[in-house]
């Protein structure tokens, strides 16, 4: 906000009424100018969040980000294959239990699909079995979006594991996995959200209908799946169609 005031060729005794399209877009340019894509969205994504209370208001009239499109940089979808996955489950962690419990936490998030908040509130209860398929129907802490998880065969062995679900907090369950990451010298920095863009993609890479995807991430419409990996997609499409002459 101070950077947008200090921008504005208004003195402070104005109305916000004094506020235009033609600012707006002015400051955008100067962002554009002096930071990166990201930076810049950032801004005016808070600059639009401010402008909203006042129009919620009554105090701005007219809407001076009509027709501003904020440009969000596209986001690398990163992901671990299935040969990936494989090193994570076989590598060998000299016998330290603490890290062995977090790679087998994520090693469950990468079979279900399931985020960090999800995972945390699981109970073996929780889990269902239909002719050998394991399964979890619930909501997701993040949206309340129904979802059912379709628990691949590499997660369901770390759930035969254990009674109780091995979670720590997020910080410390991070902070594990980049041991780990060091342990195998892997090129790929493991995190949590890693575990359910792998889920996806492995779901994506055996032709799954994106609908079901979306069911199983609970997402709140298949757009956001088809939008989030459309080039994953894509890339599926071409191999699928190829495979047939």
């Amino acid at each position: 906000r101070k950077l947008f005031m200090d921008y504005l060729p208004i003195n402070g005794t104005q109305e916000v009424t004094a506020i235009t399209n033609a600012h707006i877009r002015g400051f955008y340019a100067l962002l554009n100018s002096k930071y990166d894509q990201s930076t810049s969205a950032g801004y005016m994504t808070k600059l639009k969040a401010y402008i909203q209370f006042g129009i919620d208001n009554d105090r701005i009239k007219v809407n001076p980000f009509q027709g501003v499109k904020i440009v969000k940089p596209k986001k690398e979808i990163t992901y671990l294959t299935e040969a990936e996955v494989n090193t994570i489950i076989n590598a060998d962690l000299g016998g330290n239990l603490s890290l062995e419990r977090v790679r087998d936490a994520f090693i469950l998030m990468c079979g279900s699909g399931l985020a960090y908040a999800d995972l945390k509130g699981l109970k073996k209860s929780d889990i269902q079995e239909k002719d050998g398929v394991f399964f979890i129907c619930g909501r997701r802490v993040k949206n309340n979006q129904p979802y059912t998880s379709v628990i691949l065969p590499f997660a369901v062995d770390v759930l035969n594991k254990y009674e109780v679900i091995p979670v720590i907090s997020n910080q410390k369950t991070n902070e594990y996995l980049k041991a780990i990451e060091d342990i195998i010298g892997f090129h790929k920095h493991l995190h949590c959200h890693l575990a359910r863009h792998t889920y996806a993609t492995l779901l994506i890479n055996k032709k799954v209908n994106t609908k079901t995807i979306s069911k199983c991430l609970g997402h709140s419409n298949s757009k956001i799946t088809e939008t989030f990996y459309a080039e994953l997609l894509n890339d599926t499409i071409i191999e699928e169609v190829a495979s047939i002459f």
